[in-house]
């Protein structure tokens, strides 16, 4: 099933997320696209309204949606599943890639690349931020996470349906970064939008699992500006 992307639909979120496998993505043309400033609030706490996405980029995949726009404080992306399920974002610039890996926990990957695509684990996921209250305690970890990292989302020990990121770009590198979305619906069925067949789609990735060495072919990643 090729992936349809809409921009005006029902608000209501459907199903199991993200890229049919049989799916052929684009590569990138290497013009940054634009995306849509959203209505808001966004909480990113994953209980956001329906009407806080309004205005979006919307895709629909496999019986699955994931939307992309803008905020205040920089991209959002949102992704919502059947039945439970953990997300990675992808983000390259220059020479680096971040996995930014929301479940039970946040945490942050990062590798360095080589110029064929081959890259090295720079530093491994450290999990934070497991409390998914209101308590002060817990906002302050949160608040603290995206000072230092550039990303927040929200957690769910159970795993969840809906994933709610924050990404700073700036934060990110330098130049327009390119961005993967990665969905793992428990136990073991990845998926990802655009559709691509290196390790930011691989299980063990999108499990927490960062092997030392992955390759990435990024030139198929989507382009977002700053």
């Amino acid at each position: 099933m090729t992936s349809i992307d809409r921009r005006a639909r029902p608000s209501t979120f459907l199903g199991a997320l993200l890229a049919a496998a049989c799916a052929t993505a684009p590569p990138s043309t290497g013009r940054p696209e634009s995306l849509p400033t959203l209505a808001g609030p966004v909480s990113f706490d994953g209980r956001s309204g329906a009407g806080a996405w309004a205005g979006a980029r919307v895709v629909d995949v496999r019986g699955g949606t994931v939307r992309l726009g803008r905020v205040d404080r920089g991209i959002a992306v949102r992704t919502e599943t059947a039945s439970p399920s953990i997300a990675t974002l992808a983000v390259a610039a220059s020479d680096r890639i971040w996995l930014l890996h929301a479940s039970a926990a946040l945490g942050t990957g990062e590798y360095r690349c080589q110029a064929d695509g081959r890259c090295s684990r720079t530093r491994d996921f450290e999990w934070s931020c497991r409390d998914t209250s209101d308590r002060p305690e817990a906002v302050a970890c949160r608040d603290a996470f995206l000072a230092k990292e550039g990303w927040v989302a929200n957690v769910d020990p159970e795993g969840g349906r809906v994933r709610e990121f924050l990404i700073q770009p700036e934060r990110f590198g330098g130049g327009p970064p390119r961005l993967v979305v990665t969905v793992l619906t428990l136990p073991a069925a990845p998926v990802s939008w655009p559709v691509v067949s290196d390790d930011a789609a691989s299980l063990a990735v999108q499990q927490g699992a960062l092997p030392e060495a992955a390759r990435f072919d990024v030139a198929r990643w989507l382009d977002v500006p700053r």
